[in-house]
């Protein structure tokens, strides 16, 4: 699999797009850090699908995304989407808006977890299965248990995010980036917000950062995360 979450010898960033494009915050981000974008498209404030598809076409056709991946995510109200939309509405806009994706992330949770991997398949996008629990870290065993559920789904990439609650949860997450690979593992929470740093460090393929507003408990703005990492010389 082409590594489309890599930018150079610092850590890989991803600038999280939540409500609307905003080009002039985006080019910052870009210029900032950013080496993708990940489209919240559940977050996009009263659109129809068509003004849906303008969005993702408009995103597709700027020059200072040209050559940087975009992940197209409609996540799901369960494991932190913005809206409650059907699997049957998530089907259809996932359809409509993959021609404008490079990665496309489904929860390993939903329904329609096959569907939508068929589709990124037949418009050439990656896929990234993803599992967010907001609540706690289960064990490393059930948490392998997830990563192997999801590769027998079809994931290039396999997306956990669980909320830290001390040490022994960071080690936990830890053990899964030195013991498997195309992961990206994320700690959530106020106590995890350092492994949006040193994660990447391990092996996680990228961190998100965000662009105007935040999409996950922890998360930092994409300048802030590309200042941390330049103190270590990255």
């Amino acid at each position: 699999m082409k590594n489309l979450l890599k930018s150079g010898p610092a850590p890989h960033i991803t600038g999280v797009i939540m409500g609307s494009v905003d080009g002039a915050a985006l080019r910052r981000a870009v210029a900032a850090g950013a080496g993708g974008v990940e489209l919240r498209a559940d977050t996009l404030k009263g659109l129809t699908n068509p003004g849906m598809v303008k969005v993702a076409q408009r995103l597709r056709r700027l020059k200072v995304l040209e050559n940087l991946p975009i992940i197209l995510t409609l996540r799901s109200r369960k494991e932190g989407g913005e809206h409650e939309l059907s699997d049957t509405k998530r089907v259809e806009l996932f359809g409509l808006l993959a021609p404008f994706a490079d990665i496309i992330d489904i929860e390993l949770s939903s329904k329609i977890v096959g569907t939508v991997v068929k589709t990124a398949r037949s418009h050439g996008s990656q896929v990234i299965i993803s599992y967010h629990n907001f609540k706690t870290t289960p064990s490393a065993a059930r948490l392998n248990e997830i990563i192997t559920k999801a590769r027998a789904k079809g994931a290039d990439i396999v997306k956990i995010a669980t909320t830290a609650r001390g040490t022994k949860d960071l080690k936990i997450l830890t053990g899964l980036l030195l013991e498997n690979k195309d992961l990206i593992v994320i700690a959530m929470g106020t106590y995890g917000a350092g492994s949006r740093l040193f994660f990447p460090l391990l092996g996680s393929m990228t961190t998100y950062g965000s662009i105007t507003e935040s999409s996950a408990p922890g998360q930092m703005p994409v300048a802030d995360i590309t200042a941390q990492f330049k103190l270590y010389g990255l």
